[in-house]
């Protein structure tokens, strides 16, 4: 080692080098010459390491990654000769592989738990050996209460959660998807929790992937639709009762798109117009024939129904007076936009 007035190490001399010298660094005939003749710009901090190793006496080991070579060495330093020699004996290996191929593990390590984690969607994800893994933000609500969730067993954790059959699906489905790769999917299922009496709606699906790591896991996207199922629950039960006004109103009912052609009528206005109406092909002007109250007849383009098109249907409630063609009855026709009643007088 060479050293400065102030006592720091500045060069090194090499003294011997074996073949694989060469092969890792591209330096040929290095004996007896400095290094920083063979490596203009060479990292000072290489000479720091071997000074303080030559003065010292104390071996180092690291990896560390050279500038100039843009090459990673894993380097293991120990004194040699005399003391008063300040020589060092280096043996390196060139693990750039190794280490770039970590750092890559690294980033799709970190990349892997962001998109984990700012899914909008619940995500929980279970290892190779059956064990949680990760579950992100927005699936922890719903292992609230369980202690030590991540590393816990998963088939422990589920049935701690649901009831026992259901439970006993659950894992059943996630162990097959581990085992065969073959996913799963539940678009609507309603299941009960363990100590919750109500039934709880989920959308979800689960997944083999590969880990960062390298092996499978299996990953569960999942969403709580259980306000969404109760909300289409009542919106059946309002269309039930909505068609039951509809069939059993005493008038006729007859109802039509924003193109007034009809999509619906009930049995009365099948009655009153004594044949049955083409829905989605018979139009507002085609069925009714419409007269002002004063006896004016109404233009086919001064249809009601065409108004409130033409208006978004923004008009108040009118009163008519139809004739119908294939019976000559006259009826009091209510037109607010999409739908047209007759009654008999």
């Amino acid at each position: 080692m060479l050293f400065d007035v102030s006592g720091r190490a500045v060069d090194h001399r090499i003294l011997d080098a074996n073949p694989a010298f060469e092969r890792h660094t591209g330096v040929s005939n290095p004996i007896g010459r400095l290094a920083s003749v063979l490596v203009p710009g060479g990292e000072q901090r290489w000479n720091d390491l071997y000074g303080r190793v030559a003065i010292s006496r104390v071996p180092a080991r690291l990896e560390e990654g050279s500038d100039v070579t843009q090459c990673w060495f894993e380097v293991s330093v120990t004194p040699d000769g005399a003391v008063d020699d300040h020589e060092v004996a280096i043996l390196f290996t060139d693990v750039s592989a190794r280490h770039n191929a970590e750092q890559a593990l690294l980033q799709r390590a970190s990349q892997f738990e962001t998109l984990l984690n700012e899914a909008p969607l619940g995500v929980n994800l279970i290892d190779p050996d059956f064990r949680v893994r990760a579950v992100n933000p927005a699936a922890l609500p719903k292992f609230e209460g369980i202690a030590d969730l991540i590393g816990r067993d998963f088939d422990e954790v589920i049935h701690l959660l649901w009831t026992g059959g259901r439970a006993d699906d659950i894992v059943q489905r996630f162990r097959h998807t581990l085992e065969t790769g073959k996913s799963f999917l539940a678009a609507d299922e309603a299941v009960v929790r363990e100590g919750r009496g109500d039934a709880e709606y989920y959308a979800w699906q689960i997944n083999r992937i590969s880990l960062p790591e390298g092996g499978f896991g299996v990953v569960c996207y999942f969403r709580d639709i259980s306000v969404d199922v109760e909300a289409r629950t009542r919106l059946a039960d309002s269309e039930a009762q909505y068609r039951a006004v509809f069939e059993f109103t005493p008038i006729a009912v007859l109802t039509f798109d924003c193109r007034t052609i009809m999509q619906s009528c009930n049995a009365l206005a099948v009655e009153l117009l004594a044949r049955q109406p083409v829905c989605g092909v018979d139009r507002h002007a085609e069925v009714l024939t419409l007269w002002e109250p004063d006896g004016r007849p109404i233009p086919i383009e001064e249809d009601p129904l065409l108004a409130a098109r033409a208006r978004a249907f923004a008009i108040p409630k009118s009163v008519t007076t139809a004739v119908l063609p294939e019976r000559g009855t006259t009826g009091s026709v209510m037109c607010d936009g999409c739908a047209a009643s007759c009654r008999r007088r």
